[in-house]
């Protein structure tokens, strides 16, 4: 068992997984495109202004790329002591890392850290369920991917940790479909008990 300074606070974990405690627990992770604007112009050699008119395009093209390969962890920035909870993923063969912010039970990041600014800590690798579609345009030589609009909000894409699964998704509808399981699986005696008594009768 490690005991580690995260966020301020010292605290004392086995693994990521247990840290998190993924097996029983799933998290949201929300991202703004425009909070990555200097660091993405950065890694797309695009000055600023160009990549902030297209943001929202350079962003998902970025992601869809990123998570291919891709693992939540634990990093420790250089020179500083704090250790912090972070999203692995490859661009260009470089090993890149999106540290988070728990906010209640969702995980937030704003910025991206290049590999000789972090090192890793401990690390659980995720699979990515893609929700692009890929168009292949007339001409063989280029693909396309599009996100569908629902799954973001203007420039805000949320996704969601399940088990070793991060996907693209809605928020509103994952809040919803969580409210109606809940209704479901929900034991209200006097309709329960009804129920069961009709079974009988009709058995």
């Amino acid at each position: 068992m490690k005991t580690m300074k995260h966020s301020g606070r010292m605290v004392e974990t086995q693994s990521i997984r247990d840290y998190l405690n993924l097996d029983v627990h799933s998290w949201m992770v929300e991202f703004d495109a425009s909070d990555f604007g200097r660091h993405l112009s950065t890694l797309f050699e695009l000055p600023l202004p160009i990549y902030l008119s297209q943001a929202g395009d350079f962003f998902w093209k970025f992601l869809t790329h990123y998570f291919q390969d891709c693992a939540i962890s634990f990093i420790q920035k250089i020179h500083q002591e704090s250790v912090n909870l972070a999203l692995l993923g490859h661009w260009n063969n470089r090993q890149l890392a999106i540290p988070l912010w728990i906010m209640n039970d969702t995980l937030i990041g704003f910025e991206i850290l290049s590999s000789e600014k972090y090192s890793v800590i401990d690390s659980f690798p995720l699979n990515f369920e893609s929700a692009f579609d890929q168009i292949t345009p007339n001409t063989k030589s280029n693909n396309y991917y599009a996100l569908d609009n629902e799954l973001y909000h203007g420039n805000v894409l949320y996704l969601k940790i399940i088990n070793d699964s991060i996907i693209l998704s809605d928020y509103q509808q994952i809040d919803e479909l969580a409210f109606f399981e809940r209704i479901a699986s929900t034991m209200i005696p006097e309709i329960d008990e009804n129920l069961s008594k009709d079974d009988l009768m009709e058995g």
